[in-house]
C-alpha cells in the first residue's frame, strides 16, 4: 500500500548527493540549465542573464564543470582516464551549480540565490567492461578505416591508368579527350558513391553491445562529496540572508554486479529545519534483474514542520527485487519494516507494482 511520503524516511536516492546541489538546496526545478562548455559560452550566459552585468539575474540556473571547458581536455584521451589521482579526480569531477529565483508576493520581490559545489575525491577505475568496449569499437573503426583506404587506393589508381592510356591515345583529338575526362569524372563519382554504400555496411556491422556500453562505467571505491548554501531576503528586508544549507557524503565501491552504497546527509532548510539522514544500500544486478536491502534513518532535531507537526526520528529497511520486462516496462516487489509506517499503523509495509517508460517518462501502476 502506498505511504505518505512527507512522512517516511526519504528513499536513499533521494538523500545521496545530488547531481546539482544548488537547485536541491533552494528547492527549484529549473526548466532550462545553462551548460556552458566553453569560457566563452560561461560570459555570454552570465551576460544575458544579468542584462550586460547592470542587474540581478532572475530565475536563472547553470552549472560549469571547469577542467572539461579547458584546453586539457580536449587533449585527454581515454585511455588515461582509465585511472585517476586524487588531483585528477578532483579535478575532472568538480561541478560549480549557481540558481536564482524571483517573484512577487504583496508587491515585494522576494529573491533567492544558491549554490553549490560537487565532486569526487575518489572516483574510482574505468570498469573492464567499458575498456573492453571502447577497445573493441577502436579497433573496428581501425579495421574500417585501413579497408576503406587500400580499396578506394586500389580502385581510384586503376581508374586513373584506365584514364591517362586512353589520353594518351587520343593525343590530337581534342574532343575524344574532353569524353574521356567527362568519363573519368562520371566513373569516380560513381566510386565515391559506391565507398558510402561501403561504409554504411561497415557500419552496420559495428558491435551493437560495445557501443551501448560506449559510456563509461566506474568500478572500485568512490567519495562523493557536496555542499550547497541559500539565500533570500525578508519580507521587510531587501538584503539577502543565509536561509539553508546542505552537506552530501556518498560513499560507495562497486564490483562487477555488485554495489555497496552508503549515504549522508545533514541539512537546514529556510524553516529552521534540521536533519540528519544516513543509510546503506547493498544491490546486486543483472540485465534484466536487480535485488537490493536498503536501510534509512532519519533525525530530525528538536524542529516542526509546517503544519506545527514536530517530525519524529524514522527509521526503516526494506528489500526491493525488481524484473525488466522489457525497455519501457519493468515489475517490482518491496517489503520491510518502517517504525512509524503511517498507513498501516504499523511496522510492516509491502509494495507490489509495474513501472512504466514512454517517451522517457516514468510512471507507475499500483497492484
Amino acid at each position: 500500500m502506498a505511504q505518505d511520503e512527507k512522512r517516511t524516511v526519504p528513499s536513499i536516492d533521494n538523500i545521496r548527493t545530488p547531481n546539482s546541489p544548488a537547485f536541491t538546496v533552494l528547492g527549484v526545478q529549473p526548466t532550462s540549465i545553462e551548460r556552458p562548455s566553453t569560457p566563452a559560452d560561461l560570459t555570454l550566459a552570465l551576460d544575458n542573464a544579468t542584462e550586460g552585468f547592470t542587474s540581478f539575474p532572475k530565475n536563472f540556473a547553470i552549472e560549469v564543470s571547469p577542467y572539461w571547458m579547458g584546453k586539457a581536455a580536449r587533449s585527454t584521451t581515454w585511455r588515461e582516464d582509465v585511472d585517476r589521482s586524487l588531483e585528477e579526480s578532483l579535478m575532472r569531477t568538480l561541478s560549480l551549480s549557481f540558481a536564482t529565483t524571483s517573484k512577487t508576493i504583496d508587491e515585494k520581490e522576494m529573491r533567492g540565490l544558491s549554490y553549490g559545489v560537487r565532486c569526487f575525491l575518489f572516483s574510482g577505475k574505468m570498469a573492464k567492461k567499458s575498456v573492453e568496449s571502447i577497445e573493441s569499437i577502436e579497433k573496428d573503426l581501425s579495421n574500417y578505416s585501413k579497408a576503406f583506404q587500400q580499396a578506394n587506393a586500389e580502385e581510384l589508381r586503376q581508374l586513373e591508368n584506365v584514364m591517362q592510356s586512353e589520353m594518351i591515345e587520343a593525343l590530337e583529338d581534342e574532343t575524344k579527350q574532353q569524353k574521356i575526362l567527362a568519363e573519368y569524372n562520371r566513373r569516380r563519382s560513381e566510386l565515391n558513391q559506391e565507398n558510402v554504400r561501403r561504409i554504411n555496411e561497415l557500419e552496420a556491422t559495428v558491435d551493437e553491445d560495445a557501443v551501448q556500453q560506449f559510456a563509461p562505467q566506474r568500478e572500485g571505491f568512490m567519495l562523493e562529496l557536496a555542499y550547497a548554501g541559500a539565500h533570500q531576503n525578508s519580507e521587510t528586508d531587501n538584503d539577502l540572508q543565509k536561509r539553508a544549507q546542505a552537506f552530501w557524503v556518498t560513499p560507495s565501491f562497486t564490483m562487477n554486479n555488485v554495489t555497496l552504497l552508503g549515504v549522508f546527509r545533514t541539512q537546514k532548510d529556510s524553516l529552521d529545519q534540521r536533519s540528519q539522514e544516513y543509510g546503506l544500500r547493498l544491490l546486486y544486478g543483472e540485465s534484466r534483474f536487480t535485488v537490493s536491502i536498503e536501510y534509512l534513518n532519519g533525525k530530525y532535531m528538536e524542529e516542526e514542520n509546517v503544519a506545527g507537526i514536530k517530525l519524529e526520528n524514522r527509521e526503516r529497511l526494506s528489500v526491493l527485487v525488481e524484473y525488466a520486462v522489457d525497455e519501457h516496462i519493468s515489475m517490482y516487489l518491496a517489503f520491510g519494516e518502517d517504525n512509524q509506517n503511517i498507513s498501516t499503523g504499523g511496522s510492516i509495509f509491502s509494495n507490489l507494482g509495474i513501472r512504466y517508460n514512454i517517451f522517457k517518462k516514468e510512471g507507475r501502476f499500483k497492484l
